[in-house]
């Protein structure tokens, strides 16, 4: 672990929390940091900006190139918008990383990799010293251990398993709590058409009829997954409510295969996560495949493996999930864009090599009427599920156990970074 200097120990504010005790609150994450990504969905936005100017010292004038529909969301702390001191990160260079400084409510303490991070409350922390000395996180990756710790006292609040079996079970058991909370992550099979055969659009026709999205939400169960066939989740500015995929019909599908000259059908490997929370629902769609003659073969891997191969552009279907800044152009931008094609020097998500609605969705994040700008954006929607880059299937909601002495001192109904955030009016009674 380091050993933090006099400035290192200026309050950061970490980017996802839960909690651990009284004087000092334990939470478990169930993940340790995703990889780095070839190329962060933030850097799209952050190329509009041509400068930031300091007018004085609580503001700052902002020019872009061109309009930009998700302006609040780089220069909020999110996906590249937390506020860092300039003077800080100059001085330690390569080693701010493990001496983080920036305005929250708790400050770096002490960090043993792949095992806890600590925190400490800033005593001068601006809307007031926090109720909890400080927050130890846990990185415990498996499900089954998480819940022991908390059985045995070692953590307060830790990631669930967003199935409703685990939910119905965990409320039933003495001081216990799970909180269910927005945003919903929208589980989509994105179709690979750089590999054969699903450049053909008959077969990605016939599989998106071979899946039955009412199977997979009544597996996960309707308390946690919620049904969504746009490309867009639901409750983003610019989602089309409208839209319908391709029905379920296997009869329809087979025909498609026969048509496209896979009357047999044909072998897909396909890469996935370990964590159930996608293996699950892949491991479904893989059974449903079989009825159609389509034999899917998984490779289960560890997560950072897995988000390396589906960059790597290896997996013939990607089944993704994924919550961001609530504007439609972020969506459409870095999972539909041809610019954001996987293995490209542009690469961010676009794991379908979709091209299908790049017009529309340019020329929605420069239109300044609302009216046009949505109507793009319906638009682009409407062409990417035509093209059928890609089968939208649920959304699946955040899930967390917890204990009932903890209070996080506001109504947990939604958090952008997929967890509870643990903050100056968060207690923890003895």
């Amino acid at each position: 672990a380091s050993n933090p200097s006099p400035t290192s120990r200026q309050p950061w504010k970490p980017w996802q929390l839960a909690t651990h005790r009284r004087r000092s609150t334990t939470c478990c994450l169930g993940t340790s940091s995703r990889q780095a990504e070839s190329r962060c969905g933030a850097d799209v936005a952050y190329a509009q900006l041509e400068s930031v100017t300091a007018l004085d010292d609580y503001t700052v004038a902002i020019k872009l190139k061109q309009p930009i529909p998700s302006l609040l969301g780089i220069v909020a702390n999110y996906h590249g918008g937390n506020i860092v001191s300039k003077a800080a990160a100059e001085e330690l260079g390569e080693n701010f990383k493990g001496n983080p400084i920036g305005t929250g409510p708790f400050a770096y303490d002490e960090l043993a990799d792949g095992q806890f991070l600590k925190l400490t409350a800033h005593e001068g922390f601006f809307r007031g010293a926090p109720s909890v000395e400080g927050v130890t996180i846990r990185f415990i990756p498996q499900s089954s251990a998480r819940e022991l710790a908390f059985r045995n006292g070692e953590i307060d609040a830790f990631y669930g398993t967003r199935e409703d079996r685990w939910i119905n079970r965990f409320k039933g058991e003495e001081n216990a709590e799970v909180d269910v909370f927005q945003p919903g992550e929208l589980r989509t099979l994105h179709f690979n058409q750089s590999i054969e055969p699903f450049g053909d659009i008959r077969v990605r026709q016939a599989i998106a009829h071979a899946l039955n999205r009412d199977e997979l939400i009544a597996f996960m169960g309707e308390t946690v997954a919620k049904s969504n066939p746009s490309p867009v989740p639901g409750g983003y500015l610019g989602h089309d409510a409208t839209l319908e995929g391709l029905p379920h019909d296997l009869e329809k599908a087979k025909a498609l295969l026969t048509e496209a000259g896979y009357p047999d059908g044909f072998e897909a490997t396909v890469y996935i996560t370990e964590r159930p929370a996608l293996l699950t629902p892949m491991q479904i769609i893989q059974a449903q495949l079989k009825k159609i003659g389509v034999e899917v073969k998984l490779e289960v891997t560890e997560h950072s493996a897995w988000h390396k191969a589906i960059r790597d552009n290896v997996s013939a279907m990607v089944l993704y999930g994924a919550a961001r800044f609530p504007v439609a152009d972020t969506y459409l931008t870095q999972f539909y864009h041809s610019d954001s094609t996987v293995k490209t020097p542009t690469a961010v998500t676009n794991f379908s090599h979709c091209d299908a609605a790049d017009a529309q969705i340019e020329a929605a994040r420069s239109e300044a009427d609302p009216a046009k700008q949505l109507a793009l954006w319906a638009e682009a929607q409407t062409a990417i599920v035509k093209e059928v880059c890609s089968v939208p299937l649920f959304e699946l909601l955040q899930v967390w156990g917890r204990s009932p002495d903890l209070d996080y001192g506001y109504d947990l109904k939604g958090a952008l970074s997929l967890g509870p955030l643990i903050n100056e009016t968060t207690t923890k009674s003895e």
